[in-house]
């Protein structure tokens, strides 16, 4: 599966990235205007976003990413806890809170579950 990792730190996308070698392929972005054309480009199997992205907001850009592609499996991967911004989401792990291994084994259990509810 593809999924794509947007957060504004390069030593978390690079950290997840390699926890999810040989489970899956991730396209790692730093911007929404990346991931805006990872989405254009990919056939995306999950989405992990980061709420704050700086000057950019990651939780709008789950607000739009869910009204383009609703079935897909989406996570937060924030230092905030922000209980508000969950709704968007499918699973919101705080980093302090959850180890990289959880967020892999969480997204693959997302993309498993959504892959056997659209074979029904």
């Amino acid at each position: 599966p593809i999924v794509l990792h947007l957060d504004d730190d390069d030593d978390t996308l690079t950290v997840v990235a390699s926890t999810f070698a040989g489970k899956a392929r991730v396209i790692s972005v730093d911007n929404v205007a990346d991931a805006r054309a990872a989405i254009a480009t990919s056939d995306l199997a999950a989405a992990i976003i980061d709420v704050s992205l700086g000057e950019e907001s990651g939780a709008d850009f789950a607000r739009e990413l869910r009204d383009r592609l609703p079935e897909l499996p989406l996570l937060f991967f924030t230092a905030f806890d922000d209980s508000a911004q969950t709704g968007v989401a499918d699973r919101a792990l705080i980093k302090s809170r959850a180890s990289v291994d959880d967020l892999v084994n969480a997204t693959l259990d997302l993309v498993m579950r959504r892959r056997q509810e659209t074979q029904r």
